[in-house]
């Protein structure tokens, strides 16, 4: 069988809503097409148009599409989707969260490069701090650091069935158990995530994803993320720019020569033993996204000039974007200053 778990993948996403239809020939397969729906999802896409498939389905097939994952939490999305009544509510309390937080000057905007260690050293700095995902991995850092925000945004990575973002959700738990935060992320991810987070409702900001390629510094005002790959442009620095016209930036080292995949991560902040069951499970997303022809393909894309241009257009607003370790990437590298002795 050339897709051996697609029940254990339909199960995790769909739960019950969910039944399998297979198709004989190239005939019954359009007479499935035409009789079963009216939210449907297919596994392999050998053999049928293209066309049709992105008109009548939601493709899954993780050996032709590297949107696979996006594409399961779109279908969650179709049996039950996210309410404008539940969007006014997370903006409603999102702004009453940012109403109860201390006034500071400074946002510290964390990634999760090997110089995350370094926060350690600046752990008693006024500002607001707004970390990204696998952070979660080290609990001891979490309670010294007291976050403002957490965000995640990768249908892989963070919410999908793989080991590595199973990690993810299992450390975010224990870490929300012990010290709340807002869990910020985009609203495609919510059906997801309040049916698997349901005791930390209080913690959960799901955000819709808007149309513009600029990165949005009003989050009170306009409660839409900005239609932007990467945690960086998509979550950070709209969240950042809210709350404060001064950025530091730490733990966005880059990718390095010598790097494999998309860039370095902290061992102490990223589930690197569980990269490989990810390659497992989705591997044309990172033949699509890590070409080995173009190994810098993807930090080009999501931290070149898009980002370049709008943090650029930001700082003739009046911001800062301050980077306090040193980076591989020419848009963090150049904004580089060494203002702490870390």
């Amino acid at each position: 069988m050339a897709y051996p778990d697609f029940l254990e993948r339909s199960s995790f996403y769909l739960q019950h809503d969910y039944s399998v239809v297979p198709y004989k020939n190239v005939f019954h397969f359009f007479l499935c097409l035409f009789n079963y729906g009216p939210h449907r999802v297919i596994f392999t896409t050998s053999g049928i148009p293209k066309s049709i498939v992105s008109l009548y389905f939601l493709n899954v097939d993780y050996k032709a599409n590297p949107s696979d994952g996006w594409a399961w939490h779109e279908a969650i999305n179709r049996v039950s989707p996210v309410t404008e009544h539940e969007i006014q509510q997370s903006k409603d309390r999102f702004n009453d969260y940012c109403n109860s937080l201390p006034i500071f000057e400074t946002s510290l905007v964390l990634g999760t490069g090997p110089s995350l260690a370094k926060v350690r050293n600046l752990l008693d700095l006024d500002c607001y701090k707004i970390a990204c995902n696998t952070i979660v991995k080290d609990l001891d850092l979490w309670m010294k650091l007291k976050l403002h925000f957490l965000v995640a945004g990768d249908a892989i990575y963070h919410f999908g069935h793989n080991q590595y973002a199973t990690s993810f959700r299992r450390d975010l738990k224990k870490c929300l158990s012990l010290y709340p935060v807002a869990f910020v992320y985009p609203a495609l991810y919510h059906p997801f995530i309040k049916r698997e987070f349901s005791e930390f409702e209080a913690c959960l900001y799901p955000v819709p994803t808007g149309a513009s390629d600029q990165l949005n510094n009003n989050l009170r005002i306009n409660f839409t993320l900005p239609a932007l790959g990467n945690v960086l442009n998509l979550l950070l620095l709209p969240i950042a720019t809210t709350l404060a016209k001064n950025i530091y930036l730490l733990g966005f080292d880059g990718r390095a020569p010598d790097d494999k995949l998309f860039w370095s991560n902290s061992n102490d902040h990223s589930y690197t033993e569980y990269i490989s069951d990810i390659q497992k499970k989705h591997p044309v997303f990172f033949d699509y996204f890590i070409d080995n022809k173009n190994p810098f393909k993807y930090v080009n894309t999501v931290h070149g000039d898009a980002l370049d241009n709008n943090m650029t257009l930001l700082e003739s607003k009046g911001y800062t974007f301050t980077v306090i370790s040193p980076s591989h990437t020419a848009t963090m590298q150049k904004r580089y200053k060494a203002i702490f002795a870390i």
